[in-house]
């Protein structure tokens, strides 16, 4: 019981962990096309 309780948890956290990275990854592009935007319109 505890074994199936603890691995569930284990996957739980490594998708949270791999959702963490995906978001990480959405806000850096959003950032490099925010900072592209500007610089386009600076120009």
């Amino acid at each position: 019981m505890t074994s199936c309780t603890h691995f569930r948890d284990r996957v739980g956290l490594r998708l949270r962990i791999g959702v963490m990275k995906d978001v990480n990854r959405g806000i850096m592009s959003m950032q490099t096309a925010v900072d592209a935007f500007f610089v386009t319109l600076s120009v």
